[in-house]
């Protein structure tokens, strides 16, 4: 019963709040964080086995039979016209220039796939300007780097999400919110903050926000089917999770945790307050 008020007064902080808190600046520290190592088997090198080429004429043709009838070997010749001969090394060369492109092919990949040590999943510091009354301006664009929405990164982009598929981060996509766009950060009143401050999620809320302000548009102009939304805003939802584990310093699960679990099912008010219908 406890932790189901303590869920039910969060949501009500999350989904909005009209009270305007004393402003307090924000500082965010970039701390680096390590990146797990992608796990790439080397193939091993080919093995050939040596050939003996016999060439024949007219002149050779009876000692190299005498020579295959001496090693008891079967009798069998295996012969080429001229030109055939030379479709033969031309198909070789082929096969050589194109194993060359391949071998630069698979450099390319591998570089692609390189994972650095440090991944850097924040832009950087928070950057905003205070309108008062909870409005905050994007002083410089923001971008969080997410392994959550990389599964809808082409759906994301149709809906008008600024967000970019960074070719040395495989599997991850890289969220941006604008110069200029307009938030209240988190809305959490100040009676919430000694649970959850809005300057501990505050980047986290900001990227959920540009999520569902894309989800808000596709549902108002009818652009994608309704349970598409449903599962996106479940992606949205984790996006918000993964940020602010990745905060820095990290959100304390036991409050992340929370703020996950209030926006999950109270999300969709936050949906509906466009004017749209939810199934």
């Amino acid at each position: 019963m406890r932790n189901a008020f303590i869920m039910a007064i969060l949501a009500l902080f999350l989904v909005g709040c009209s009270s305007t808190p004393k402003v307090k600046s924000i500082e965010v520290v970039t701390k680096p964080i390590e990146k797990l190592k992608l796990n790439i088997d080397t193939p091993t090198p080919v093995t050939l086995q040596d050939v003996n080429w016999v060439i024949v004429t007219e002149d050779n043709i009876d000692a190299v039979w005498e020579s295959i009838k001496k090693d008891n070997k079967g009798v069998a010749l295996f012969a080429l016209k001229d030109d055939d001969y030379g479709k033969l090394a031309t198909n070789l060369a082929e096969i050589r220039t194109k194993m060359g492109e391949y071998v630069i092919i698979l450099k390319k990949i591998r570089s692609i796939m390189k994972v650095s040590d440090n991944l850097k999943v924040w832009s950087g510091n928070l950057d905003c300007i205070f309108h008062g009354k909870m409005h905050w301006e994007l002083n410089k664009e923001m971008w969080f780097l997410s392994q959550e929405a990389h599964v809808y990164h082409d759906i994301w982009k149709q809906m008008g999400v600024k967000i970019t598929d960074p070719r040395s981060n495989v599997g991850y996509s890289k969220i941006h919110a604008p110069k200029g766009y307009d938030t209240d950060l988190a809305s959490i009143p100040r009676a919430g903050w000694a649970l959850v401050a809005p300057w501990d999620v505050a980047r986290a809320a900001i990227i959920h926000d540009v999520l569902y302000g894309a989800l808000r548009e596709a549902l108002t102009n009818g652009t994608h089917d309704v349970k598409i939304i449903n599962e996106m805003r479940a992606t949205a939802d984790r996006v918000f999770l993964e940020g602010m584990s990745h905060a820095e310093p990290p959100v304390k699960m036991w409050k992340a945790k929370p703020c996950y679990w209030a926006v999950r099912p109270f999300g969709r008010f936050a949906i509906r307050s466009a004017g749209m219908a939810q199934t």
